[in-house]
């Protein structure tokens, strides 16, 4: 887990509750001020959130990419939807 600061943009690995709620409200806020920000995370809620872009992957294959709420409320690959439907 880190943040690592390149140029004016962030980057966040393994993104999740275990940051706690202060610090994925602050990710939050930077997104919705135009920070940009690449985030590895499992945390959907955050992701759904946040993101302006969704990459799903699976065993390190991109499997899709869409806007969350298309991602989230339609995905268009099976592997996408089995996933969804398992972790919410």
């Amino acid at each position: 887990k880190g943040l690592m600061p390149v140029g004016d943009r962030i980057r966040i690995i393994n993104a999740s509750k275990n940051f706690g709620k202060e610090v994925l409200d602050v990710m939050l806020k930077l997104a919705e001020d135009g920070m940009t920000m690449l985030v590895v995370s499992h945390e959907m809620g955050f992701a759904r959130a946040a993101a302006n872009q969704v990459v799903f992957m699976d065993n390190g294959e991109v499997i899709e990419t869409s806007p969350p709420k298309m991602l989230f409320n339609n995905p268009g690959e099976e592997r996408t939807k089995k996933f969804l439907d398992h972790i919410l």
